[in-house]
This record gives C-alpha cells, sequence and structure tokens, in this order.
C-alpha cells in the first residue's frame, strides 16, 4: 500500500509542476510577444517621426 501511496503521490507531484511548467512558459511567451509588440511600434513611431 505504501508503494501505491507514493506512485500516487509522485504522480500528482509530477502533474502539478507539469502544469506549473506550462502556465509559466505561457506567460513568457505572451509578456515576450508584448515587448516585441511594443518594440516594433516604437521603432513605426520613431521612423514616422524623423520623416517629419
Amino acid at each position: 500500500m505504501v508503494k501505491v501511496g507514493g506512485f500516487l503521490a509522485m504522480s500528482v507531484g509530477a502533474f502539478i509542476f507539469w502544469q506549473t511548467m506550462d502556465k509559466i512558459h505561457v506567460w513568457n511567451a505572451l509578456r515576450q510577444d508584448e515587448k516585441v509588440f511594443l518594440s516594433s511600434r516604437l521603432h513605426f513611431l520613431l521612423v514616422f517621426s524623423s520623416l517629419n
């Protein structure tokens, strides 16, 4: 019974770890996209303002 309990505990722990890493990965990707988007808008504004 102890082996089964340990297996279940490790399985649940691995699942929680996997889900947490997935959420962190998605958060980082969205944050990176936001940085790229803001950077491209800033670049566009700088180029456009230098033309005037």
